[in-house]
């Protein structure tokens, strides 16, 4: 979930009922209670942050974004955080930015090997800290405050001890700058690499992505499951548009199209066709760009709405009412593009007819609202057939 912090085509966000749907596209066999949970995720983000390095450098990018924000206090808070930031720590935290400037200063100009040692040990502290928050879930700034009052209270105390505590010797000193210039080129140098892998990943993707497009879409679908969404939902959309024309043109059983009953707002959600495979059932949706998620949000994520199934039910029916046929949708992701979602094919949908196709909104949780814990609302729904 660490990369659902941005729009993805993976159709990840921050929430744990996303986690238990992927896992079980992942693993259609997944135990019962899904003792086997975290680790089948894991090994997929793996997957995802191999393949695509530069969905982490994006996610890694917002959540930057957004302590910055916690840290000067300019953020709305979320609930159920138990962390919050204080004045106090928005002083120390302004204040890095000098702090910093200072201790290298001073110790280009009269340092020891044992400063410098100080300060970058600190660093690497202060990211080890940080990592929680810029990798997972930047409301968790626990740690984030340990370390602006390290770098701002203890490296400063630690360079200045040996730098002014110690007569200026021109050897120290030299060496001192050694170390920082070797630091920066490693630093540098790890960065090239990082850059010349992202570039590789990148061209085997775009590589990856022209040959499933030439593909016919069904037997992509059939053969890549709900992995065909990862290239679909990365197209611009003239192209996805081609494709979905293509999917709906065939007579084939495994596609069912709309026929009609659709309600609520169709220019933001306006399911186009459904494909059913041996063990799973996926449906192409138009969604608009006029979603609005509340602020603040109502709970730790980044998912407001879901799109559910329900086999030859009403129009009326709600994802309380077929609890374990939805998905929810990532905040990001309602962008004026078509997108593919994926659930594991249950019984009662393997051989089912016709599906309504709805999408709703999140108005409010608690636990009066079973058995989901939350009030949905209706974006738009439509009938779906074979």
């Amino acid at each position: 979930m660490s990369v659902g912090y941005v729009s993805n085509p993976f159709n990840i966000a921050w929430r744990d009922p996303i986690g238990y749907v992927h896992a079980r596209l992942i693993s259609p066999n997944l135990a019962p209670g899904y003792p086997a949970l975290q680790s089948t995720l894991y090994r997929e983000y793996l997957k995802v942050v191999f393949s695509r390095p530069w969905l982490l450098l994006q996610n890694v990018a917002a959540k930057a974004v957004r302590v910055h924000r916690l840290a000067m206090r300019q953020a709305e808070r979320l609930p159920d955080v138990a962390v919050w930031q204080q004045p106090a720590h928005v002083r120390f935290y302004e204040a890095l930015p000098f702090v910093l400037a200072g201790c290298f200063a001073l110790m280009w100009w009269r340092g020891t090997p044992e400063a410098v040692a100080i300060c970058i040990a600190s660093l690497g502290l202060a990211a080890a800290a940080s990592a929680g928050a810029v990798i997972v879930f930047p409301d968790y700034i626990g740690g984030v405050q340990g370390a602006i009052v390290v770098l701002a209270v203890v490296m400063p105390v630690g360079v200045a001890s040996y730098v002014l505590e110690r007569p200026s010797e021109r050897s120290t000193t030299a060496l001192a700058r050694r170390m920082i210039i070797c630091t920066g080129v490693l630093a540098l140098t790890a960065l090239v690499i990082g850059s010349v892998f992202v570039a590789i990943q990148w061209a085997r993707y775009r590589a990856f992505q022209e040959q499933t497009i030439a593909r016919d879409p069904l037997e992509a679908i059939e053969e890549q499951q709900f992995r065909y969404a990862h290239v679909f939902n990365d197209l611009p959309v003239a192209r996805q548009g081609r494709l979905l024309a293509r999917l709906i043109a065939t007579d084939d059983r495994r596609v069912a199209r709309v026929v009609g009953l659709r309600t609520g707002n169709s220019d933001l959600f306006r399911p186009e066709a459904l494909v059913r495979t041996a063990n799973q059932l996926h449906v192409i949706a138009w969604m608009g760009a006029s979603f609005h998620a509340p602020v603040p949000p109502l709970y730790q994520g980044t998912a407001h709405s879901l799109v559910f199934f329900c086999v030859e039910c009403s129009a009326q029916s709600t994802v309380n009412d077929f609890p374990f046929t939805s998905t929810m949708i990532n905040d990001l992701d309602w962008q004026g593009r078509y997108r593919m979602y994926s659930i594991p094919l249950t019984d009662p949908l393997k051989n089912a007819a016709s599906f309504q196709v709805s999408a709703e909104q999140v108005l409010a949780v608690g636990p009066q609202y079973e058995p989901t814990g939350i009030l949905p609302g209706l974006i738009a729904s439509a009938r779906i057939a074979y």
